[in-house]
């Protein structure tokens, strides 16, 4: 018998496998950089890179979101304003940032981090106080603490001793 109906298989050539390869290789470390950048912006939304380290931040009249968020990243509060700013838009925050100074943990979820922002501050009680000219101190201090006592305020004892023992210049 001869050879004549069997065609030789086509090898492909060493360039061939080489292009394949490289694109191969591209394709999982494309993947791997979107795997960790998926898991990292969840992570930020989500709180799980909170710590227990606070950072003073205020909003001002008129700042809108995108100032706020590129204002938090600067803080170190949170790592990507746009996302911030994406789901602010997404969930209607943009529009009820309310001014005002606030403490924020660092890694806070966005969720958290909107609550503060978005939710007014209740007004404290106040409490109206009379004093007689010539009324001395320990006689004022005893009225504000049950006065105060009476209306919900936060004044005690410890705080008028320290206020008193504390040398002034």
């Amino acid at each position: 018998m001869g050879t004549r109906g069997i065609v030789p298989a086509k090898r492909k050539s060493p360039a061939k496998k080489i292009v394949l390869f490289s694109l191969l290789g591209i394709l999982v470390v494309l993947i791997a950089v979107c795997a960790y950048f998926y898991f990292d912006i969840t992570a930020e939304i989500d709180g799980k890179n909170v710590r227990d380290e606070f950072v003073s931040f205020s909003v001002e009249r008129g700042d809108g979101l995108n100032s706020v968020s590129n204002r938090l990243a600067e803080a170190g509060i949170l790592e990507y304003p746009f996302f911030f700013r994406l789901y602010g838009s997404m969930n209607g925050m943009g529009s009820k940032i309310i001014e005002n100074k606030y403490e924020l943990r660092k890694g806070a979820s966005y969720e958290e981090i909107f609550a503060a922002i978005t939710t007014p501050r209740k007004a404290r009680p106040s409490v109206r106080i009379t004093f007689p000219e010539g009324t001395e101190v320990m006689d004022i201090i005893e009225k504000f603490l049950t006065v105060g006592a009476e209306k919900g305020a936060a004044w005690s004892q410890e705080g008028f001793n320290a206020a008193l023992l504390a040398e002034y210049d």
